[in-house]
């Protein structure tokens, strides 16, 4: 997913979480004559609380109702935080690989038993897993 993609779907979750949050709003209202709308006592109290409370002072109840819709930014983020974690790890085998190969070519300690086309192909196999991850990510 690139970024405009991500943009978009994070726009329209905003736009789903804030409708949603708007017909709840008025279906707790009363809709007047002259085409007005009046939020009821207990909800101004209410939502007014919330709204000025930081997320560590709500109640365990309004957290966990905050975390569903946290869970719904998750679940559009989440293919990303996947792919950053197999780079990562493709990165850490890289430069394991590439610390290898540098010990294992250096001429000056490098034990007649290391076979350097083997360390080089560990090399390369290494080169080409980043190098294909990099192609994939770029879709």
């Amino acid at each position: 997913m690139d970024t405009k993609e991500l943009r978009e779907r994070l726009a329209a979750l905003a736009h789903d979480q804030w409708s949603g949050w708007m017909i709840y709003l008025f279906s707790k209202g009363t809709n007047n004559p002259d085409g007005t709308w009046t939020m009821p006592e207990w909800a101004v109290k209410r939502w007014s609380r919330q709204a000025g409370m930081k997320y560590e002072g709500l109640t365990e109840e309004e957290r966990e109702s905050d975390r569903k819709e946290a869970d719904r930014v998750l679940t559009i983020i989440k293919p990303l935080s996947d792919r950053i974690e197999a780079l990562e790890e493709a990165v850490r085998e890289f430069v394991e690989t590439a610390d290898w190969v540098a010990h294992a070519l250096d001429a000056s300690d490098c034990p007649t038993w290391i076979d350097k086309d083997a360390v080089l192909a560990d090399f390369y196999r290494a080169c080409a897993k980043l190098s294909e991850w990099a192609r994939e990510g770029s879709k």
